[in-house]
């Protein structure tokens, strides 16, 4: 969906639309599962830029990285974005970014796609390593047998035999 900023009045533009995951372009890694997802939000024309800010729901279908099986992970939070006519892209000299730099983009045309920054912000969602639960003891190394099921007779302290000299190096 592409907002043009001349379209939007003076008080601000309020949306509420829903998008079908067909438009995000996501990898197939990844596949979102509340179909459509959900936007509530504000547009607001700024005397530096515009501001978008709103609130997303939606869930994806990820697989753990522990135990490997397919779970739901509900999207459901707040985010905002401004979009600023004067960005500085020097980020060189700069050692720590504030939490207004995180949150700023650059403006360089008269619209912008809230289907682009909904697809963001669903991604950004996304843990580095996704987690079933807190409690998942994941798969064996050895047998590969789903230890939250059953537990198996592996020995627990096999060292790999690369390593086999240090532990006995460590042993004098």
């Amino acid at each position: 969906m592409i907002i043009k900023l001349l379209d939007i009045p003076p008080e601000g533009l309020n949306l509420s639309i829903s998008i079908s995951s067909d438009e995000f372009e996501i990898s197939s890694k990844y596949e979102i599962i509340e179909d459509p997802v959900k936007f509530d939000g504000n547009v607001k024309l700024m005397s530096s830029g515009c501001l978008v800010s709103g609130h997303l729901k939606g869930s994806w279908k990820l697989s753990c990285a522990r135990c490997l099986k397919f779970f739901t992970l509900p999207v459901d939070g707040k985010f905002r974005v401004f979009f600023n006519r004067n960005f500085n892209k020097d980020t060189d000299s700069i050692l720590e970014l504030t939490q207004e730099q995180l949150e700023e983009k650059e403006l360089n045309s008269n619209e912008i796609n809230l289907t682009e920054i909904i697809r963001e912000e669903m991604i950004l969602r996304i843990p580095m390593k996704p987690i079933c639960e807190g409690t998942c003891k994941g798969l064996c190394p050895s047998c590969g047998q789903d230890l939250n099921i059953a537990s198996c007779n592996c020995e627990k302290n096999a060292v790999n035999p690369q390593f086999a000299k240090l532990k006995q190096f460590l042993q004098k």
